[in-house]
């Protein structure tokens, strides 16, 4: 049984590296719900947690010419989430360094 997922899985990540947007859909209603609530549990926002899924879902679709199929896609696609996790929590400290320098400056 769990070789005839991995043989299935395979067959799909070659017709998506062939650009076969059926075969996209299939991986992503395989694997959104469960990266996405990994994503939630991390950023604490429905909002911003749909958002890095898209955007982790559309690299896949832009990057799909160079997917391994006998690699592990679902190890692939945890370490984008957390890429893009990590991006997501740098940008809010820059952020908010910025605002506190924006207004320490306009208090002096």
């Amino acid at each position: 049984m769990y070789g005839d997922t991995n043989l299935i899985e395979r067959r799909l990540l070659v017709q998506l590296r062939d650009g076969d947007t059926k075969a996209f859909e299939q991986l992503y209603f395989t694997y959104s719900a469960r990266i996405f609530g990994n994503i939630l549990k991390m950023v604490k926002s429905v909002a911003i947690a749909e958002e890095i899924l898209q955007d982790l879902f559309q690299r896949i679709w832009e990057r799909r010419a160079s997917i391994d199929p006998d690699k592990s896609f679902k190890s692939y696609l945890f370490t984008i989430a957390k890429h893009l996790i990590y991006n997501f929590f740098n940008q809010q400290t820059k952020r908010h360094d910025i605002e506190a320098h924006l207004i320490a400056a306009s208090s002096e």
